[in-house]
């Protein structure tokens, strides 16, 4: 008889648990905010993802669109902040297109960075102000444009920098959203960050560049809104890739991704709280899907599962 009561106690137990945490997600669910937009590329060809059901352990049924063909063989896409334009790697050329346009009837003309934008990846600035790339394959010149550069307002001036960072070569730069931090990787595959407040004053950074991740490689840094953290694709000799956040202020490390296979090309949102990156399902497996860590709960889910490889994934606004 007592062993059938402690049982049920047992029973009931479960039951009360099972209840709470229910409750806590349905609570959670609730709160979470519409998913933003996410663009990525399969192949050549550069798709929107609009995520927006009501939460990530759900599935969407919204059917991806296919937004542009022939893209460069690194089919990168990239969103300004502010949400107005789209930069898109194609043919081996920068594109910026206006986001209204590229989301809709595709009928206007993207402006053409110059030819030596060569990189795999360029910098939108604060509020999408700016663009910055690097101008040099063989150096580590980089070349700022203002909005004005691009958007075709008689208003808006356009003014170009060219800045030395240091003297290695240097690539995929990435832009704090406040202005103050960039973030890019050396020919070493380490990633560095200097102080934008260098380049504002002198057009040789080449001393204020600082090593943030003692990992090699480190690789696709995305740095938050206030340029205090990075997260990035990292590993040692031997293990596999895997997806690390930094502390720039105190160097503590945190590994966030724990897949049997690589984990590559992370991107922040806006509000720091999703981290979209390419992962492979498993270690003899050529497909690439996309994944989404969310921050706040821990979470980290499958997003976007296509044939071939989903690369490239960028949060819209």
């Amino acid at each position: 008889m007592i062993a059938a009561l402690i049982s049920r106690l047992t029973v009931i137990t479960q039951v009360t648990t099972m209840l709470a945490c229910l409750t806590l997600l349905a609570a959670t669910h609730i709160l979470q905010p519409p998913l933003p937009l996410l663009l990525y590329s399969n192949n050549l060809d550069l798709f929107l993802r609009q995520l927006d059901c009501s939460g990530l352990l759900e599935t969407c049924a919204v059917p991806d669109r296919r937004l542009l063909t022939g893209l460069d063989t690194f089919a990168v896409a990239q969103w300004s902040p502010d949400g107005d334009y789209i930069a898109v790697k194609m043919d081996d050329r920068w594109m910026i297109y206006r986001a209204a346009c590229l989301l809709g009837d595709q009928t206007c003309q993207p402006y053409l960075l110059d030819s030596r934008a060569t990189d795999i990846r360029v910098a939108w600035g604060p509020g999408g102000a700016a663009l910055a790339y690097m101008a040099d394959p063989d150096g580590a010149t980089l070349r700022i444009l203002t909005r004005g550069c691009w958007d075709g307002n008689p208003a808006a001036s356009c003014v170009e920098r060219t800045v030395t960072l240091s003297g290695s070569v240097t690539r995929e730069p990435d832009w704090s959203a406040d202005g103050t931090r960039l973030a890019f990787v050396s020919i070493n595959m380490a990633a560095y960050v200097t102080d934008m407040a260098c380049i504002d004053q002198s057009d040789d950074c080449g001393d204020s560049t600082s090593l943030v991740a003692t990992q090699l490689p480190a690789l696709w840094p995305s740095l938050s809104a206030d340029g205090t953290l990075l997260v990035y694709a990292g590993g040692v000799s031997g293990v596999t890739d895997q997806i690390y956040l930094l502390s720039l202020a105190t160097g503590e490390r945190r590994q966030l991704t724990f897949r049997h296979a690589a984990s590559t090309m992370p991107d922040w949102s806006n509000d720091d709280r999703y981290v979209a990156y390419g992962g492979f399902p498993g270690p003899f497996d050529g497909n690439m899907n996309i994944y989404v860590l969310d921050l706040w709960r821990g979470l980290d889910v499958l997003a976007v599962r296509n044939p071939g490889r989903d690369m490239y994934p960028n949060w819209g606004p």
